[in-house]
């Protein structure tokens, strides 16, 4: 896995960056899938902020908004259940899985 660091193109510092942003989410949440999630975010935010958004790849963009989606989701979820075990509307506690 660590050879893989030699075919980064250091020359293009949006790719290099979220190259690096990619490689430590993936030591800080433990997930390679959450490391890879950050480095497409990543990304596509740098495309967008340098001007070149014409060079990022329609696969890219389309698994980058899958990413929102998935992220958005599951917090908009968690937060609802936090809410409703908080209200205390329940006689019995349903939600004590969270």
């Amino acid at each position: 896995m660590a050879q893989s660091f030699g075919e980064i193109d250091f020359k293009d510092k949006e790719t290099t960056f979220a190259a690096f942003i990619t490689i430590i989410m993936m030591l800080l949440t433990f997930s390679i899938a959450k490391g890879i999630a950050f480095g497409f975010i990543v990304y596509g935010f740098l495309m967008l902020a340098s001007g070149r958004v014409k060079e990022i790849p329609v696969l890219n963009i389309c698994i980058r908004h899958s990413f929102y989606f998935n992220i958005g989701f599951k917090l908009e979820i968690e937060r609802l259940l936090i809410a409703l075990k908080q209200s205390n509307i329940f006689e019995y506690d349903y939600l004590s899985v969270i």
